[in-house]
């Protein structure tokens, strides 16, 4: 994470003359640094940023260009509750690392909310994400893969390629082998898709904002849209049905706008198979490493 002088200079430079009452932390994630910025003149704004840094699973990973993602998924659904970005510097030359600001929404992460709400909040609020989801996923565009940079003739091409740098790694560790590697890159290249649909690639409860007001629950904010693709929306589901799991009053909304899916289909299993192989990744070492491990061996079975 940055230091706080760091983020203060980020904020001086965005913000020349502006007196800052506070910085404080924002729920932290896996990715960014992010803080809210209240300013003496009421106004609060958010801070995003992160250096730029070289990994031995994810390779390099830019966050100018990473933040550029988030910023144009955000400009492509201005009619959903989503900040509006007010200051982009992608490069790290400025001062050491790339960062943006956006408007702040009101509301707490959903996920703590849902634990203290009653049973009729709790599934008005997971049927107003999957009908938050189901819109965003209507957001038709012209290319494939990243949203600003990567872009890729086919669906498939782009997704052979993401399986293959989620596997490899794990062929060094025991958890599959290359030959298995290869065979399933090749059948995660041959996925066919006519039309690349707008992904967040993150949405759960924690990345939605929340109001319990009035003896209602509803979302005021869709944030961290930074893994935001285009591409198929199964995969935005199954990404969140393999990290999360996808309650049916979610599913059932999402549905009555799309249709049936297919959760059961070739396609949507290899999709949550390359969240769990993130996943594996992503925990190892932790209290969760057992339970990520059998999960991916679970769905490497079911696809052989």
């Amino acid at each position: 994470m940055l230091e706080r002088h760091e983020v203060e200079a980020a904020v001086v430079s965005a913000f020349p003359g502006r007196d800052v009452r506070d910085i404080r932390p924002l729920k932290p994630g896996f990715d960014f640094d992010v803080r809210r910025i209240d300013f003496y003149d009421g106004e609060s704004v958010v801070f995003r940023g992160q250096r730029n840094r070289v990994s031995a699973y994810f390779g390099r990973l830019d966050w100018g260009s990473i933040l550029a993602d988030e910023i144009e998924f955000y400009h492509l659904v201005p009619n959903l509750p989503v900040p509006k970005p007010i200051l982009f510097e992608p490069d790290e030359d400025a001062l050491g690392f790339p960062y943006a600001f956006f408007t702040h929404l009101p509301g707490s992460p959903l996920d703590e909310l849902l634990p203290v709400a009653s049973a009729v909040q709790r599934r008005s609020a997971l049927r107003e994400m999957g009908g938050l989801l189901a819109m965003i996923h209507g957001v038709r565009l012209g290319h494939f893969g990243r949203l600003s940079r990567e872009s890729s003739p086919s669906w498939g091409g782009y997704f052979g390629r993401r399986m293959r740098r989620r596997l490899e790694p794990h062929a060094t560790n025991g958890l599959i082998s290359r030959r298995e590697v290869g065979a399933l890159v090749e059948r995660a290249a041959a996925i066919e898709l006519d039309q690349p649909r707008l992904l967040h690639v993150d949405f759960r409860a924690a990345n939605m904002l929340a109001r319990l007001e009035g003896g209602s629950l509803r979302i005021s904010g869709i944030v961290d849209a930074a893994n935001s693709l285009a591409g198929d929306p199964a995969f935005d589901l199954a990404r969140s049905d393999e990290g999360v799991g996808l309650d049916v009053d979610f599913v059932t909304a999402y549905e009555a706008v799309h249709g049936k899916v297919e959760r059961d289909s070739e396609a949507y299993l290899l999709y949550r198979l390359e969240t769990a192989a993130l996943l594996a990744h992503v925990y190892e070492g932790s209290a969760q490493e057992a339970f990520r491990r059998r999960r991916f061996e679970a769905l490497k079975s079911r696809l052989a």
